[in-house]
């Protein structure tokens, strides 16, 4: 975060430099002093648009969504009735910039090897995934299922309870993230009475 004078008191500057306001970025911008400071976006080249205003009343004012080029300007001098004006004290604003904010995101990845798995009364055979996958994507169809996902040889359960086998309901798809070197097992649900198919997608 910076921390610029855009306006200096006692100085006879009306307007300030041109701004710009980075994409994802915000500009913080204080007056200080009395009088008024208007805030004008620029919308063409040396074409100026008012946006904002700041006065005693409101010495604050916040501007995002970038990216925006802006310009602050002295409107008048503070002057108390039967007093002349005092430039000295018409405002100063400054502005605290933050750091462009990284949204974070998690790839989807590739599409890479498919897996069709038959989700029957007693647990399928550990199935191992490719090398190095750590993204599945998993679909469900025609019963609701239990998965075991994780490293090592796996049997999925559908006993009351089952606390590593984990519910996937029929018609349904997750994403999930595992570790590399995994291995799947898959059974239906003890209420389900047909068998049921599991789509394992590996994102790479």
């Amino acid at each position: 975060m910076t921390l610029q004078t855009l306006l200096a008191s006692g100085t006879a500057a009306a307007s300030s430099a041109e701004q710009s306001v980075p994409q994802r970025a915000q500009h913080t911008l204080v007056m200080t002093g009395r009088g008024r400071v208007i805030v004008e976006t620029r919308v063409a080249e040396g074409a100026y648009v008012a946006t904002g205003e700041l006065s005693v009343n409101k010495p604050l004012m916040h501007i995002a969504g970038g990216p925006l080029t802006y310009r602050v300007r002295r409107l008048a001098a503070f002057a108390p009735i039967g007093t002349a004006a005092e430039p000295d004290s018409c405002g100063v604003v400054l502005y605290a910039e933050a750091e462009e904010i990284a949204i974070p995101t998690e790839p989807l990845g590739r599409l890479g090897l498919a897996h069709q798995i038959t989700a029957g009364a007693a647990a399928s055979t550990s199935l191992a995934l490719s090398a190095g996958v750590t993204r599945l994507r998993i679909s469900v169809r025609n019963a609701n299922c239990r998965i075991a996902i994780g490293t090592g040889s796996q049997t999925a359960t559908n006993t009351s309870g089952a606390s590593t086998s984990h519910f996937l309901q029929a018609d349904t798809s997750m994403d999930v993230a595992c570790l590399a070197g995994s291995q799947i097992s898959v059974i239906r649900g003890t209420d389900q009475t047909v068998d049921g198919i599991v789509h394992v997608s590996e994102l790479i």
